[in-house]
C-alpha cells in the first residue's frame, strides 16, 4: 500500500507536465481556478461548474489502474482518486492567442480501505503553446 503514495505523487507530477497538453489546450480559453479530476467517475470540472472533455482524464485513470493492477491492488478497494489542480495565469502576462503561462499546484488524494494517501507537487511553471 505504500506504493499508493508514490502513485499519488506521480499523478500530481503528470498533470503539471508536458504530457498534460490536451488538458491545457482545453483550459487555455477558460478562466483560472481549480480543476478537479475524479479518476473513479472519469470526470473533470473547472471551478466545480465547467465540465472538461479532455481524453487526458481517461489516460490518467488508465495509468492508475495499470499501476494498481501491477501491485495486486483491486480497483474496487479504491474509494477515492482525486487530483486537484490550481492554476493561475495572472503572474506572467501572455498573449493567450498563442501561449499561456500558469503557476500550477497539483495535489492527489487516493483513499483505499482505511488509509489516505495525499501528495502535492511544488508550485510549477506550466507553459502551454496553443495548437494551430
Amino acid at each position: 500500500m505504500k506504493k499508493l503514495a508514490g502513485f499519488a505523487n506521480n499523478l500530481s507530477a503528470m498533470i503539471v507536465s508536458e504530457s498534460a497538453s490536451e488538458l491545457y489546450e482545453e483550459l487555455i480559453d477558460l478562466p483560472d481556478g481549480t480543476v478537479k479530476v475524479d479518476l473513479i467517475s472519469r470526470s473533470g470540472y473547472l471551478n466545480d461548474s465547467i465540465a472538461l472533455k479532455t481524453p487526458y482524464i481517461e489516460e490518467l485513470r488508465d495509468w492508475l489502474l495499470k499501476k494498481i493492477n501491477e501491485n495486486h491492488i483491486k480497483a474496487e478497494e479504491i474509494s477515492k482518486a482525486i487530483i486537484t489542480l490550481d492554476i493561475d495565469s495572472s503572474t506572467i502576462p501572455c498573449d493567450r492567442k498563442y501561449t499561456v503561462h500558469y503557476l500550477a499546484t497539483a495535489t492527489t488524494v487516493i483513499d483505499v480501505r482505511d488509509r489516505n494517501f495525499e501528495q502535492r507537487v511544488p508550485v510549477t511553471h506550466v507553459w502551454h503553446k496553443r495548437r494551430t
